[in-house]
């Protein structure tokens, strides 16, 4: 759904089905201002885990995390962006 909206609105993006996939990505176009991710992944590398990666290795880029079951703030003190639920 985010991809969709995001796409919608005008913006490039590109979507990964895992955190090492999307690191596979950048490393192939790091033409890349925003990370967005959840902070629950499958398969190895959780979300605050990739940002750091990334944020690590490509200075330029900045990180969005979300998660439908956090609180307010992810370690390290960087803010959270909820997940709201879809109203019908």
């Amino acid at each position: 759904m985010a991809v969709r909206q995001l796409a919608e609105l005008g913006y490039r993006v590109r979507e990964a089905d895992s955190a090492h996939a999307a690191i596979e990505a950048i490393a192939v176009d790091a033409e890349v201002d925003l990370l967005f991710t959840d902070v629950i992944m499958l398969r190895g590398m959780d979300g605050r885990q990739l940002a750091d990666v990334v944020m690590r290795r490509w200075r330029h880029i900045k990180a969005l995390l979300t998660s439908g079951f956090a609180g307010n703030v992810v370690d390290g003190g960087r803010e959270l962006a909820p997940k709201v639920p879809l109203l019908n």
